[in-house]
C-alpha cells in the first residue's frame, strides 16, 4: 500500500467512525423539523459516502436531499430519514 492508499484508507475509517455522530445530528435536525439542517447533513453524505466507497450512503442521502427540496411532507421525509440512519447503522457495524 502507498502512502495515498494508506491515506484514503484512514480517512475511510475516520469517515465509517463518524457514523454514530452523523446519526445523532440527523435525528436530532429531524426531531425539530429544522429542513435546512436535516437538507445540510444529507448533502454532506452523499457527496463524502461517494467518496468513501459508500454508495448505498449515498444514494439514500441524495434521495433524502432530493425529497426536502421537493417539499415532501413530514411522513415521506421520515422514510428518507430512516433509509439514511440504517445506511449509517450499516456502515458503522462494517467498520
Amino acid at each position: 500500500m502507498n502512502d495515498v492508499e494508506a491515506r484514503m484508507a484512514a480517512l475511510r475509517r475516520r469517515f465509517a467512525d463518524s457514523a454514530d455522530q452523523h446519526s445523532i445530528a440527523l435525528r436530532a435536525a429531524f426531531q425539530i423539523d429544522d429542513r435546512d439542517r436535516v437538507s445540510e447533513i444529507a448533502h454532506h453524505l452523499a457527496g463524502a459516502a461517494g467518496i468513501f466507497g459508500q454508495p448505498v450512503l449515498g444514494n439514500c442521502g441524495a434521495q433524502l436531499e432530493q425529497a426536502i427540496d421537493a417539499g415532501a411532507d413530514g411522513v415521506a421525509l421520515e422514510a428518507f430519514v430512516d433509509a439514511v440512519l440504517a445506511a449509517l447503522n450499516q456502515m458503522a457495524r462494517s467498520r
